[in-house]
């Protein structure tokens, strides 16, 4: 078991689940603040003037005024207005039309009821009432007052303030945080499907004015600009093609499992070390950059954003002497509980790579127990050459398990939708599904092949798994060629032969776009968390194909909740396929219980990306989340158990239990001597 526990837990640092990445527009998403859509016009004159006041009252037409002092007061039911102004105070009531102002200094006081609104300046108060329209501000304004009708609920219009304008130093503008605050994030991702929720996290924040910066390789599998944020490359010892090459090692993996132990063992093992090198590799390049660390330091940054799996940001913030927000599935042995000191009895928690459920026999409980004696062990295996990086990098005696002990905010990539309950520490927040509601019209080309009355299926195996060994891939094209439904496939190999006329190759799948398009049927997938959170957001049957790491985990705890079927993709047949996908498409159950695991998963009072964000800007803010580490990450493991205090009590007992012995012994002997003597 060990054995296999290491390879797996090794293979999951490439494991990638497929996922669409987020993107959204610039003026959506909810909570980025108070709204007001406000109109306000003035009537029936065009003014150019440099006098110190002006008052307009009327009912129609259009307003220009362009000047450079005095007060102007506008009353009015219609029209447009355009006001230039460099000083004065402005007031403007009205209750249709556009309203622009444009000034550097002085008071403006808008009423309206509906309309466009668009204010540029630089000071001053600013004070808006309205019911509806859209609003824009722009500008540093002192003080800015709004107040929006209730009935702005149910406004078909998207109102929204745009705060104190910040450029991010990447020709990026966006808006401030809450409260006004924009701060500096500094982004250190894992490559992969790893990215999308790392991704999904730095283009919020960018769009809401926050400086992020991301620190990314020169060559990497998915990892990229956005115009969202700033990203800084640094140069690694390996060109594309071995990165291309290192990818394939995955269809190297499924070719092992048909050979015999002994050379199926070895071969895993030589694949693990080409992994564990690549991604060390990697790591020294970023660390040992003197350059590049040099000037991180010197740009004071408030909070550093990371996923632990690779604890590399976990270490330069630690050296940068910052925060650290950590998004993750969670490390196979168990070390992100162990750093946060969060309790995980094996009595009713099942262990990685055991396919336990929470409801344990006594020798599932046996088994679990085991592990987790041995999980301490996995964890030394795992890190261990970066513990090396960590007193290279550092210069201190310190291990990973004291850096990620560090980390302000956990953010798991799960909800108890798919995990089953357990115990979590007050730092530790549930964002699985972290764009699922983010979605992108289809292609119009991709809208018409997949429309038709039998549907279409979904079949994505992740970015590391993109082409199957031509064996496999002909047993699923041949079933494939025998069912009604279309398939998309992604899929980055050499281009089979008899290609059925129902099945589309892709190198890239827009996943959640697909999913959420009405004529989904069905999803084929290794059972990556992206991936399954989708198939649960959108409630599609799934057949699941794990492959490695935490994804057989994933796939029967799904699977026992009846979203979908299990398949072993090294025995798979044509027969067994159809079958399957016969069963999760027409038998209704699977949807049904989609349904209500969707329903459940989607029930929640803050959408997770808007609460990732959130816990971002409050570490950021607050300069960390201390209020929220517990003590129990200052005590040794003896003083957690309370060890010392048995110990103690135990001493005392028999310290007691000595003294009534040596007592009662004492009084035996004397009323024994006094009968003896009677």
């Amino acid at each position: 078991m060990g054995v296999r526990a290491v390879a797996s837990v090794c293979l999951l640092l490439l494991t990638i689940a497929p996922g669409q990445s987020v993107s959204r527009d610039a003026g959506s998403g909810s909570g980025r603040g108070s709204g007001l859509s406000s109109s306000s016009t003035e009537t029936g004159s065009k003014t150019d003037h440099e006098v110190e006041d002006t008052t307009l009252t009327g009912d129609s037409g259009d307003t220009t005024l362009t000047g450079d002092s005095g007060d102007t007061t506008l009353t009015g039911d219609s029209g447009d207005t355009t006001l230039t102004g460099d000083s004065g105070d402005t007031t403007l009531t009205g209750d249709s039309g556009d309203t622009t102002l444009t000034g550097d200094s002085g008071d403006t006081t808008l009423t309206g009821d509906s309309g466009d609104t668009t204010l540029t300046g630089d000071s001053g108060d600013t004070t808006l009432t309205g019911d509806s329209g859209d609003t824009t501000l722009t500008g540093e304004y002192n003080n800015t007052n709004v107040t929006i009708d209730s009935s702005q609920l149910g406004r078909t219009s998207s109102p929204e303030i745009t705060g104190p304008t910040v450029d991010t130093g990447n020709k990026i503008t966006g808006v401030g945080g809450s409260g006004g605050f924009s701060g500096r994030l500094l982004v250190i991702p894992m490559d992969g499907s790893h990215w999308v929720g790392i991704k999904a996290i730095a283009e919020e924040m960018g769009r809401r004015g926050h400086q992020v910066t991301v620190v990314i390789p020169e060559v990497s599998i998915r990892l990229g600009p956005s115009r969202h944020y700033k990203t800084v490359s640094y140069p690694v010892p390996y060109d594309q093609e071995m990165v291309d090459k290192l990818m394939d090692n995955s269809k190297e993996n499924i070719r092992a499992n048909k050979l015999p132990l002994v050379e199926r063992m070895c071969q895993r093992f030589a694949n693990i070390q080409k992994i564990s090198s690549f991604i060390h590799t990697t790591a020294e390049s970023l660390l040992f950059n003197s350059t590049l660390i040099t000037s991180l330091e010197q740009q004071g940054f408030d909070a550093v954003l990371t996923d632990p799996l690779v604890p590399t940001g976990n270490l330069i913030a630690r050296h940068l002497g910052i925060p650290s927000v950590c998004l993750l599935r969670g490390l196979p042995c168990g070390q992100d509980l162990v750093s946060a000191a969060c309790p995980s009895p094996p009595s009713y928690v099942p262990r990685f790579l055991t396919r336990h459920t929470d409801t344990m026999s006594f020798s599932q409980r046996v088994v679990n127990v085991l592990v987790s004696m041995v999980e301490p062990l996995l964890c030394r295996l795992m890190f261990w050459r970066f513990d090396q990086l960590a007193y290279r990098f550092l210069g201190e005696e310190v291990g990973v398990a004291e850096v990620l002990a560090d980390s302000a905010i956990w953010l798991l990539r799960y909800d108890f939708t798919m995990e089953f309950p357990r115990p979590l520490m007050p730092n530790m927040v549930l964002v699985g599904g972290i764009n699922c509601h983010v979605r992108n019209p289809l292609p119009q080309e991709l809208n018409q092949w997949v429309s038709g009355e039998n549907g279409f299926i979904v079949f994505s195996l992740g970015t590391t798994v993109s082409s199957l060994p031509d064996d496999i891939t002909h047993i699923f094209l041949q079933a494939f060629a025998l069912i009604p439904q279309k398939v998309l496939w992604r899929y980055t190999g050499s281009v089979p032969d008899h290609i059925p006329d129902n099945v589309k190759l892709m190198k890239w799948l827009p996943q959640n776009d697909l999913l959420a398009h009405s004529g989904a049927r069905a999803f084929l997938t290794h059972a990556g968390t992206h991936g399954l959170y989708e198939g649960v957001c959108h409630a599609v049957p799934m057949v699941m194909l794990p492959l490695f790491g935490d994804q057989y985990d994933n796939a029967h705890r799904l699977a026992g909740k009846g979203a979908g079927m299990v398949l072993d993709i090294n025995h798979v047949t044509m027969e067994t396929l159809i079958q399957a996908l016969d069963e999760v498409i027409n038998n209704t159950r699977y949807k049904s219980s989609l349904l209500k695991l969707s329903a459940i998963h989607k029930d929640r009072p803050i959408d997770p990306l808007e609460l990732s964000v959130y816990w971002t800007e409050f570490v950021m803010r607050n300069k960390g989340a201390g209020h929220l580490r517990v003590a129990a990450q200052d005590l040794s493991w003896f003083q957690y158990h309370s060890l010392d205090v048995l110990g103690l009590l135990v001493i005392v007992v028999i310290a007691i239990v000595t003294v009534i012995v040596k007592c009662l012994s004492l009084c035996i002997r004397r009323i024994t001597r006094k009968r003896k003597q009677d």
